[in-house]
């Protein structure tokens, strides 16, 4: 959607993007925040690329924190 001129990647503003790029060695924006490499990985194994820690801050390890999910309540 980037490099085909779909979508401006600098039309987000100061928005942080988060691109998928896969089988590609350069992603074609300039302002991307994290790459996202592969649309199926290995159990455990971070592919992802937070190039400015934008989407990981906060976190000791640099892991993407967990979410709690509450449990469901019967209807």
């Amino acid at each position: 959607f980037f490099t085909g001129g779909i979508l401006n990647s600098h039309g987000f503003g100061s928005r942080k993007i988060w691109v998928a790029g896969y089988g590609v060695t350069s992603l074609g924006v300039d302002n991307a925040n994290a790459w996202q490499t592969t649309d199926h990985g290995i159990m455990g194994i971070d592919t992802s690329l937070d190039f400015d820690g934008a989407f990981t801050t906060g976190s000791v390890s640099g892991n993407v924190p967990q979410v709690v999910i509450p449990e469901p309540k019967p209807v």
